[in-house]
């Protein structure tokens, strides 16, 4: 499997508990792999 360079998170936009922390969570995981964080709107 090839390296991964770029991560996106799709949610539904519902209130979820904890989901910004989660969130977070990834986006500084990503970071700190020094991968690409990309932020989608609208799902498009």
């Amino acid at each position: 499997m090839g390296e991964i360079k770029k991560v996106a998170v799709l949610i539904n936009g519902g209130d979820t508990p904890g989901l910004n922390a989660i969130i977070r969570t990834i986006a500084k995981t990503a970071a700190s792999h020094r991968n690409r964080g990309v932020w989608l709107y609208r799902g498009i």
